[in-house]
């Protein structure tokens, strides 16, 4: 009994350190102009009119065209972007991503240490 313990603390050890490398990310409330996504330079979420949502690395300007900039492959992939379409758009907020993801990973830690301190009683029939 107590090796299948100590192998579930160690599985659930492993699951919590691969969520601490885990990130989750979080945008700004308020919608912003793709000018201003140019000029912040950050990762960006925009929502089109039919409420389809794309997300890029970067959002630049070209002769006057905007385009979303997505890594693929290691290989900068640039898709244009029609403002016409454009209902929302969000830039990346870096402090808030780095607080949800600290607490986040926090939390799911300390829930599981808390549940390893506990005393399972063995399986089987008991006498």
């Amino acid at each position: 009994m107590k090796t299948i313990k100590k192998q579930i603390k160690n599985i659930s050890l492993v699951l919590v350190v691969l969520m601490l490398f885990q990130s989750c990310k979080v945008y700004h409330g308020d919608s912003v102009t793709l000018e201003q996504a140019v000029k912040e330079g950050k990762e960006t979420k925009i929502v089109t009119s039919h409420n389809e949502t794309l997300k890029f690395r970067s959002v630049v300007s070209e002769d006057g065209n905007f385009f979303g900039v997505k890594k693929i492959k290691g290989e900068s992939i640039k898709t244009p972007i029609d403002v016409i379409k454009v209902k929302k758009v969000k830039i990346l907020d870096k402090s808030s991503s780095t607080i949800a993801t600290v607490l986040i990973s926090a939390i799911v830690f300390g829930g599981v240490v808390f549940i390893s301190t506990f005393d399972f009683p063995p399986y089987g029939p008991t006498q």
